[in-house]
C-alpha cells in the first residue's frame, strides 16, 4: 500500500482535534462532528481513519502515551546513575508535569472500562516503570510483596490526586506545590523503607 503523507497528515490532525474536543467536553459529549469542524475537514473524513468515537479515543491514548515514553525514557536515561529513590521521584515529577500539561490524558485514563472497553494493561504499561523502580526499592521477595503493593498505590493516588488538586485551582502556586510533591514523594518511599527494615527484623527474630 503506497503511503499518503496527506492522509497521514490529516489523521494527526483529528488526534490532536480530538484531544482539544475531549479537554472541551469529555467524553459523554464527544462529537466526531466537531472534531471534523476543528480540522476544517468533512464529517465524513475521520471515518476514514476511524471506525467509531471509541476507535478514536483508543488512537488518541496511544498517541498521548506515546509522547510519555519518550520523555519517561529520557527522564530514567538522565538519572541512571543516580539511586533508586532520586530516579524514582524524577519520573513521578516528570509524569506529574506531563499530566497538567495534557489534562485529557487524565480524562482517558479515568473513563469506566464499561464505557470505552479501555484495556487495563495499557494502564499497567503506563505505571510498569514505577514498578521496576521500587523492585529496585524494595526486593521482589514475597515477604514484601504487600508493601510493594502499598507503595506503588500511594505514589500513584498521589500523582493523580495532586495533579487533579492542581487542575482544580485548589492550590495557590503550582511550582511550591510541585515541591511539596517532591517532598512528601521522598517521605512514603521512607516510610517504605522503614517498613521493608521492620519486616526484615521481625523474620530474623523468628529464625
Amino acid at each position: 500500500m503506497k503511503y499518503n503523507k496527506a492522509e497521514e497528515s490529516i489523521r494527526e490532525r483529528l488526534l490532536v482535534a480530538g484531544i482539544k474536543e475531549l479537554e472541551n467536553h469529555g467524553f459523554n459529549d464527544f462529537s466526531l462532528r466537531r472534531v471534523a469542524n476543528l480540522c476544517n475537514v468533512s464529517c465524513a473524513a475521520p471515518y476514514k481513519h476511524f471506525k467509531n468515537k471509541e476507535e478514536l479515543l483508543f488512537a488518541l491514548m496511544d498517541y498521548i502515551s506515546s509522547r510519555w515514553y519518550i520523555l519517561r525514557d529520557r527522564v530514567i536515561e538522565c538519572y541512571k546513575d543516580s539511586t533508586p529513590q532520586k530516579r524514582l521521584t524524577a519520573v513521578c515529577v516528570a509524569y506529574l508535569r506531563f499530566l497538567l500539561a495534557t489534562p485529557s490524558y487524565i480524562t482517558i485514563l479515568t473513563m469506566y472500562p464499561s464505557e470505552t472497553n479501555l484495556d487495563n494493561g495499557l494502564r499497567v504499561k503506563i505505571s510498569e516503570p514505577i514498578a521496576r523502580i521500587i523492585e529496585e526499592i524494595i526486593p521482589s521477595e514475597p515477604r514484601f510483596a504487600a508493601l510493594r503493593s502499598l507503595c506503588a498505590y500511594s505514589i500513584r493516588a498521589y500523582i493523580y490526586g495532586t495533579a487533579c488538586m492542581i487542575r482544580n485551582k485548589e492550590v495557590e502556586s503550582v511550582e511550591e506545590t510541585v515541591a511539596l510533591f517532591d517532598s512528601v514523594l521522598d517521605r512514603i518511599i521512607g516510610d517504605a523503607q522503614t517498613k521493608m527494615e521492620k519486616i526484615i527484623q521481625e523474620s530474623e527474630k523468628q529464625q
